[in-house]
């Protein structure tokens, strides 16, 4: 099969298995990224020295174990479910992940990576993930009829468990999401609170994990910074933040 032929396959697999929108946009990013560095124009010709090849070149970069055992999962169900090929797991195996205490942040650094932030979409996100609660995946998976300002909820259609859910609105997050809009129109056929440059999908959430760690870098914040340690936190500092 063709690189397109291949790619149109996977779409069909993981619109079987009814994957929410956010995996299969990491799945996309992940196997697109892997098949382009595969020097196979016929891509049924990829075989376990190709995976195990590509698993230690990301060894060889600065992603954590978590991030490559995500590039292991996509590659794995491309070959058994795309591909229908089979693979020995002893012989790729998930990196082990060094347990760790989770990041948590104070209100006034909380702020100080808020006054860090100068784009009203990077505000619109973090500020409502934070204000919220939600998981990555749901907030990039948010539409426009998901943001419910009668009744200042936030709409999860499909969350974990694929059970909807409403979360709160807090009057700054709803701002946000007003300056945001009025800054880049991001009309989209999906409706997609933050679509990618494609229109017809949700952005990446690399893209704003690199995001938050330009702005903690700028901040001269030393703490770890991953987008996922907004969530859980008490909401007080947020409720008199003003969008900028």
């Amino acid at each position: 099969m063709t690189y397109e032929q291949t790619m149109e396959k996977l779409q069909m697999d993981l619109q079987l298995r009814r994957f929410s929108e956010g995996t299969i946009t990491g799945y996309n990013y992940t196997l697109n990224r892997f098949l382009n560095s595969v020097d196979k124009s016929d891509k049924d010709n990829l075989d376990e020295s190709d995976f195990r090849s590509y698993l230690y070149t990301l060894h060889q970069t600065d992603l954590n174990a978590r991030t490559i055992n995500n590039y292991n999962s996509a590659i794995r169900f491309l070959y058994e479910v795309t591909l229908e090929k089979d693979i020995n797991y002893k012989r790729v195996p998930y990196a082990k992940i060094n347990t760790y205490q989770p990041t948590f942040f104070s209100p006034d650094e909380i702020l100080t990576l808020f006054d860090g932030i100068s784009s009203a979409k990077h505000l619109a996100f973090y500020l409502n993930l934070y204000g919220s609660g939600l998981r990555i995946s749901e907030m990039l998976s948010l539409k426009t009829e998901d943001i419910l300002k009668s009744k200042m909820l936030l709409r999860v259609r499909i969350g974990k468990g694929r059970k909807e859910r409403f979360t709160p609105l807090t009057e700054a997050g709803y701002q946000a999401f007003r300056l945001y809009w009025k800054q880049y129109s991001p009309e989209n056929s999906q409706n997609y609170v933050f679509p990618d440059h494609t229109k017809t999908r949700p952005m990446s959430s690399q893209a704003f994990s690199s995001a938050l760690n330009k702005i903690a870098k700028k901040a001269d914040f030393h703490k770890p910074t991953h987008p996922h340690a907004f969530r859980n936190h008490n909401l007080s500092s947020i409720q008199t933040f003003k969008a900028k």
